[in-house]
């Protein structure tokens, strides 16, 4: 058998010695005064050699000494119905266990204690309406036996101990109170550090595609639960729970597996994955790294939207964003970066921006090659780029946003595809030795055709301007007409606010057309007739205002982070061409 069956023989040795017969007389002789049971600190495991009598006397007993006092809502919702709940569950599978031992080779025989088994795992259910029973349902031992049922021979049983599973982990209930939502994020921690669920849930979905079982309900129910645990935002309990596990591998493998996952599985992976990164994006980037396959395999699952016309708005459209998303941000990790030059992802992009049916797909590409450009070491990106031809592909970007055409765009779109394609201009620069032939191409750009592109980006650099200051303008005219008697909070929300507005008006794109301006100013001086005297001062003013901007930022970081080292890398290239310019 495969390793999720040794889990369930392994995790169920001593249940099976339980006596599945149990006397109803034994259940009675338990109702006694509080005070005639012995305390009981820590109840031990079903999964142990103690005779099923006396085992449910101490279940019994627990939960007595525990009992939760509920509103008249929740009368039904007490412990002596987790008490009688969890005896039926435990007769269930114990009964289950033994019959499948004693009639191994006829089937019919344990087929009636399957059907009960199911039953009484449906009946755990009921303890998502009341979540306060869960620290209850942990002490006794039940929830390990739950899980162990995740491996049942019978992918029934497996399955609906599945789905039980992952409604008692839905977290995202709008109705629960917050004394809720802490019992359910504490079932979780003890399921994940416990009962090792990550690696359960993964044992499940490649038991279910060795099946080809990927088609039913259970493989949903188990990436719910994934979603779920996400859904508790806590970065150590989720890296517990999959970082070491081959969960990131499976989900990315099964983006690219169209003939045994089904597309509704296949989109959900892919939302996952992208929920993954959202939540967690260096734990996710790093996770992806460890596999050199993973980068390979999503190039691949990408390659296959080259010609295609996909539905506005669609599923496949989503699926499709969702692993451009995925590659974004796995490439900010420099092992995933490498992986990607490697398996000749700037190729890939290249041709998906020439090929391309759909603007959105142009955009997505785009998106990457910034951030495969972006880190603290990303010359080896920067020489790729230009060495694939990248630079025919990109100065056609600002071609195709200055021709008449462009008038007939959506301005949203027009400017969004010109913000890339400068931030990829600046990055080339950033990384590109002084002096090197690769950068000499970057900058011959802007001077062939008698200044062509120069003059173009002296005007996105005019155009820029005037809608920041315009944007500007009615900030300052809001001001006078606010009440100077706002609160600090409600002043701090308006700045910020404030700031978002400005960036919409293309203040930060102004800030990267004048860094680029800037080093061509300081290796081609005489591209000051052209510039003007005036647009340096500006553009001089320009840094200064960024480099205050990135010292105060740095300071405000406390730790390492990407952002943080990409502001630090920008605050010594600014003052350089600060320094220079002055």
């Amino acid at each position: 058998m495969s390793d999720i069956d040794s889990i369930f023989k392994t995790s169920l040795a001593g249940v099976k010695r339980l006596d599945p017969f149990l006397n109803d007389n034994a259940s009675k002789q338990q109702k006694t005064d509080d005070n005639e049971h012995e305390q009981v600190e820590n109840i031990p495991s079903f999964i142990h050699d103690d005779p099923a009598v006396r085992r449910q006397e101490q279940i019994r007993a627990y939960i007595e000494e525990n009992e939760i006092a509920g509103g008249e809502d929740e009368e039904v919702y007490n412990a002596a119905f987790l008490n009688k709940l969890l005896i039926s569950f435990e007769k269930a599978v114990s009964l289950n266990i033994e019959l499948r031992e004693k009639y191994a080779d006829e089937p019919l025989k344990f087929m009636g204690s399957e059907e009960e088994l199911d039953t009484a795992i449906k009946s755990l259910s009921v303890l998502s309406n009341a979540p306060k029973l869960l620290a209850l349902f942990i002490k006794s031992g039940s929830t390990e036996t739950l899980m162990s049922l995740v491996a049942h021979e019978n992918t029934d049983i497996a399955d609906e101990a599945i789905k039980v599973t992952s409604e008692l982990l839905d977290i995202e209930d709008s109705d629960l109170s917050e004394e809720d939502a802490e019992d359910i994020t504490n079932f979780g921690h003890y399921l994940v550090t416990s009962q090792n669920l990550g690696s359960v849930i993964v044992s499940f979905l490649q038991q279910k595609l060795k099946l080809d079982e990927l088609d039913t309900e259970a493989a949903a129910d188990a990436l719910r639960i994934i979603e779920n645990l996400i859904a508790f935002e806590e970065s150590d309990l989720f890296a517990k729970a999959f970082l070491q596990t081959d969960l990131v591998s499976w989900l990315i493998g099964s983006l690219n597996d169209s003939r045994h996952v089904p597309t509704a599985i296949r989109n959900n992976c892919a939302e996952l994955l992208a929920s993954i990164l959202v939540h967690f994006p260096v734990a996710f980037s790093q996770d992806m790294a460890k596999d050199s396959s993973n980068i390979d395999r999503l190039l691949q699952a990408i390659a296959t939207i080259r010609g295609k016309k996909i539905k506005k708005n669609s599923d496949e459209e989503g699926f499709f964003k969702d692993m451009f998303d995925i590659l974004r941000i796995s490439v900010r990790n420099d092992e995933a970066n490498a992986q990607f030059l490697n398996n000749e992802g700037i190729d890939l992009m290249l041709i998906l921006i020439k090929d391309a049916q759909h603007n959105w797909i142009v955009e997505e590409a785009l998106k990457v090659l910034i951030e495969t450009l972006k880190g603290t070491d990303r010359l080896e990106s920067a020489l790729t780029f230009i060495k694939s031809g990248g630079l025919k592909h990109l100065f056609k970007v600002f071609h195709s946003e200055s021709s008449s055409n462009s008038k007939k765009k959506k301005k949203s779109e027009t400017t969004l595809r010109q913000e890339l394609g400068v931030q990829i201009v600046a990055l080339l620069l950033r990384w590109l030795p002084l002096d090197s032939d690769e950068r000499k191409r970057v900058i011959k750009k802007f001077v062939v055709n008698n200044f062509e592109k120069l003059h173009q980006f002296l005007q996105i650099r005019d155009e820029l301007k005037e809608s920041v200051a315009a944007e500007e303008a009615r900030q300052r005219q809001e001001r006078d007409e606010d009440n100077d008697d706002e609160d600090d909070l409600r002043h701090f929300a308006n700045e910020v606010e404030l700031e978002e507005q400005l960036s919409r008006a293309g203040k930060d794109q102004l800030q990267v057309v004048n860094v680029i301006l800037a080093w061509l100013l300081v290796e081609y001086p005489e591209l000051l007739d052209i510039v003007q005297a005036s647009r340096k001062a500006e553009i001089v003013a320009s840094l200064k205002d960024q480099i205050e901007l990135l010292k105060k930022f740095i300071d405000d970081e406390n730790d390492e982070s990407f952002e943080q080292r990409e502001a630090k890398l920008d605050l010594d290239l600014i003052s350089t061409l600060y320094n220079e310019l002055m």
